[in-house]
């Protein structure tokens, strides 16, 4: 047995000096010109499709109903295309069985949401793993897994196997690996201005929902909604490689893994003794015990829970659309179509300035700036549907409150990894993403009561009855439990939040 384990010993450090010199050598590598902006540029584009890609179901909700649920009836003979038609855009209630069923089949959709939530189990575990084996990699597996779960939708004949594809889709798209690269490359003191700018670029880019709709969506073709799934799946393909054979390894990562493999097996032991979390080469657990061991990082974890339970209130805009506002202002395919062009200027225009906010003023203030905007657009949005408003002004509104939200959530994520060490950064993200769920399952399971509480015209007024005081509590943790973070040295941060 003995020899057994000297040889597995031997064969871990033979395997071990070899990571370490190849990452050294990544270490050595000269970094072209203009490294970080062609990178910038890079994660823009990762992040486009992430956005997109994470939109469409959302955007495509009433077609995936239709299609998925009422076609059935159509071609069994029982009802005619246009009947359905009339029921699933313009709040027809008759024939019944159709209502019934296009409304059953919005639960249903519901429902997949909510358990697709499960893929969060395995992030927990997959995540952490960049802290291992490197960002760069990862990287180009997320997007390439974007790819192939989009592909799957457009090939779905059927909920069951949509519901597949979704919840391939909700795995690659939750660990936003293009985040923790983006907090590594980027300077200390713009850290935030470099991840607004790159994700209010990727937010402009989600006018190619807009522009796709246009393109492919034909009321009196309820399939042709598989066209848009089937172009975003070959344009992350495409992306993937592009990251595969142009992004190298952050400075950070590689600085972190050098220092650990460079030690002793004798230290890493006397590091174990220690029991020092903080330590640990990655790992979920590892980043769960250190979460709890660091009042810092446990209410920023709590805060972003809290937040997320108004989740499906500012994201399940489709639902507020088509049904107006205290039974004004219902939307018609078309009119939905010209709001999601409008939005993405406002919601980038947000992500955009956020940034340099955060960044000057701090994480803290930004936060009370972004909810309060979110707070006064809902209501804008809301009275301009029941006005009957132009579809321009509430698209605009409806971008000011997802940009806030959206930002909001990056901004607490961001503050989370200011205050973690470098070696659990990945797997402390993945923690993130354990409260940020909570909070998200938590809230969908809220929205799938509310319209029968509220009622399908009053859905709106739930959602706002539901997320305003949740974000104010959310508020209230940030302000008096956790320090400001701005400015944060990635290569120290954590040490002093235990």
């Amino acid at each position: 047995m003995a020899i057994n384990s000297d040889a597995k010993a031997l064969k871990m450090q033979e395997k071990e000096q070899k990571l370490l010199a190849y990452f050294k050598r990544q270490k050595a590598k000269p970094k072209p010109k203009l490294y970080l902006i062609y990178m910038i540029f890079i994660l823009a584009l990762i992040y486009i499709v992430d956005e997109v890609a994470t939109n469409l179901p959302n955007s495509l909700e009433t077609e995936l109903n239709i299609f998925y649920v009422g076609m059935p009836l159509v071609n069994s003979g029982a009802f005619t295309l246009d009947q359905l038609l009339a029921v699933g855009y313009n709040g027809i209630v008759e024939p019944a069985e159709i209502y019934q069923s296009l409304s059953k089949g919005l639960s249903t959709i519901g429902i997949i949401k909510l358990v697709a939530n499960a893929t969060l189990v395995l992030g927990m575990f997959y995540r952490p793993l960049s802290d291992r084996y490197g960002r760069k990699i990862f990287l180009f597996i997320n997007t390439i897994g974007m790819a192939a779960a989009l592909f799957i939708i457009f090939t779905a004949s059927n909920l069951w196997v949509y519901a597949l594809g979704f919840f391939a889709l909700r795995f690659f798209v939750t660990p936003d690996q293009q985040v923790v690269y983006l907090y590594e490359i980027a300077p200390d003191k713009w850290r935030n201005t470099a991840l607004s700018i790159t994700k209010g670029v990727a937010e402009f880019g989600l006018v190619f929902v807009w522009l796709l709709r246009k393109l492919f969506l034909k009321e009196e073709v309820p399939s042709s909604f598989r066209w848009i799934f089937l172009s975003v799946a070959i344009a992350a393909s495409v992306v993937a490689f592009i990251a595969l054979l142009c992004a190298r390894e952050s400075d950070v990562f590689l600085d972190s893994r050098i220092e650990h493999l460079s030690k002793t097996p004798e230290q890493r032991k006397e590091e174990a003794k220690a029991k020092d979390a903080s330590k640990a080469q990655g790992g979920f657990i590892a980043a769960l015990k250190y979460t709890f061991h660091n009042k810092q990082l446990l209410w920023i974890m709590i805060a972003t829970a809290v937040m997320e339970i108004g989740y499906s209130c500012c994201n399940n805009y489709a639902n507020v659309l088509n049904n107006g506002f205290l039974g004004q202002g219902a939307l018609s395919q078309d009119q939905a179509t010209e709001v999601t062009f409008w939005f993405p200027f406002t919601c980038a225009l947000v992500t955009l300035i956020y940034g340099f906010i955060s960044d000057k003023w701090g994480r803290k203030p930004t936060s009370i700036i972004l909810l309060s905007s979110a707070t006064i657009a809902f209501v804008l949005e809301f009275v301009g549907l029941y006005f009957r408003w132009p579809t321009f002004l509430i698209g605009l509104f409806l971008g000011i409150v997802l940009g806030a939200d959206w930002s909001n959530g990056d901004l607490y994520a961001m503050m989370a990894g200011e205050s973690c060490t470098t070696n659990l950064r990945a797997s402390i993200m993945s923690v993130w993403s354990l409260f940020f769920g909570f909070g998200m399952i938590t809230s969908m399971g809220i929205a799938s009561a509310l319209p029968a509480i509220f009622g399908k015209q009053n859905l709106a007024l739930g959602y706002f009855a539901v997320a305003v005081p949740v974000w104010v509590i959310a508020l209230i943790i940030l302000t008096l439990k956790v320090k400001e973070t701005k400015g944060s040295d990635l290569a120290v941060a954590g040490k002093e939040n235990a």
